[in-house]
């Protein structure tokens, strides 16, 4: 090969190796900079939901009785859950089985507490649509029956339709029931990889729940 022909080769070569050498390593650093994104966006998230739970053990599922400033660090951990799925719609995510109450701001029974007593509150979704509220306490057993509307892709509205109370199975009241309100969901956690599924509600007041399956 002469030698004219050998430094045109290497001319033309040369700086088209330089050229894609750079741009590759970039796309590969570019690539790990997105993956490590995601995944310390995952981990963000996953120790949100951690603190979330700690928080609520120490205040226990009333938190209408909690202390003021542990209350106000679950709102605050709320509202940061909430900003990972700003545009998402949660009032289509599909509901099912049984769900377990965490913690609710909510005054009355519907938080569970009877007098000194504090049952154990649940919601039983028997499709999408329909579910049942329960506060059962011992052999005492409420349940409220409900019809979901999705309105928005946050807001749902809650029908009220039957309240039944019974005592070791027997049934002491069965009435219809008239009320409703719109519930606004802030925050599912649709990962299992993260735990149970949990939402976020406002109804109005504050409410987390968390899915058993």
């Amino acid at each position: 090969m002469s030698l004219y022909l050998t430094i045109l080769i290497i001319l033309l070569v040369v700086p088209v190796t330089i050229s894609f050498a750079p741009q590759n390593a970039i796309l590969g650093r570019l690539r790990r900079a997105g993956d490590l994104s995601l995944s310390t966006t995952a981990d963000s998230e996953a120790a949100l939901l951690k603190t979330l739970k700690t928080l609520i053990s120490e205040t226990g599922q009333i938190g209408v009785d909690a202390d003021e400033s542990l209350a106000a660090k679950i709102e605050s951990v709320c509202g940061e859950l909430e900003a990972f799925q700003k545009g998402e719609n949660l009032s289509g995510i599909s509901l099912q089985g049984k769900h377990t109450l965490l913690y609710s701001m909510a005054k009355g029974g519907s938080n569970g507490k009877l007098g000194p007593f504090v049952g154990k509150v649940q919601q039983d979704f028997l499709d999408d649509e329909n579910f049942i509220n329960s506060v059962s306490l011992g052999p005492l057993m409420i349940r409220l029956q409900a019809v979901r509307e999705i309105l928005t892709d946050r807001n749902v509205r809650v029908k009220f339709k039957n309240t039944s109370v019974s005592l070791f199975g027997n049934c002491l009241v069965n009435k219809e029931t008239k009320g409703q309100g719109v519930w606004k969901m802030r925050y599912f956690n649709k990962d299992p990889t993260v735990g149970r599924r949990i939402r976020v509600m406002d109804t109005p007041s504050l409410f987390i729940i968390e899915e058993n399956n």
